[in-house]
């Protein structure tokens, strides 16, 4: 849905530029995120009518942003983990790796902040899938357990 809606050049330039300086931002302290959630950017830039925002995005987008969701970012973008939080990374993978059908529970896990940001970083990337609130496992573990299932039922069921 295309909408239309007009600005004085002048204000749309600043706005833009405003936009763009808030993703560059966001990008900068938190590198681990796909991007700035569209939320907090209308939120930020205090846009009342949701068709501003959405022609906003979309102008951005025929640049060097795209729209993933709920975020936006730019399309150099990688989401990484700061070098300080990537041994907390390496413990958490190990953990998880571990005990792959009986991991430690959630809270175990995240002790703290640093491990918080960590986790949703996996969750967030698909390295870690969260089975419910207290359970993740890592992806490898959990599609080597669905194809365990899988295997049993059609071995002890094969009409399935």
């Amino acid at each position: 849905m295309c909408q239309h809606i007009a600005a004085d050049c002048e204000f749309w330039r600043k706005l833009r530029a405003q936009a763009i300086g808030l993703i560059d931002a966001a990008h900068k302290e938190s590198p681990e995120r796909a991007g700035i959630d569209l939320g907090e950017l209308r939120s930020a830039l205090r846009i009342q009518e949701p068709e501003v925002l959405e022609s906003l995005v979309a102008d951005l987008c025929e640049g060097d942003f795209v729209r993933k969701g709920s975020v936006i970012a730019r399309t150099s973008h990688r989401p990484t983990l700061p070098v300080h939080v990537q041994p907390v990374e390496k413990r958490i993978r190990e953990a998880l790796t571990g005990q792959p059908f009986d991991p430690p529970s959630r809270k175990a896990i995240e002790s703290d902040p640093q491990a918080r940001q960590v986790v949703r970083f996996l969750i967030e990337n698909g390295d870690v899938t969260e089975l419910a609130l207290d359970v993740v496992l890592l992806r490898e573990s959990f599609e080597r357990m669905k194809s365990q299932v899988a295997e049993f039922i059609s071995k002890t069921d094969p009409q399935l």
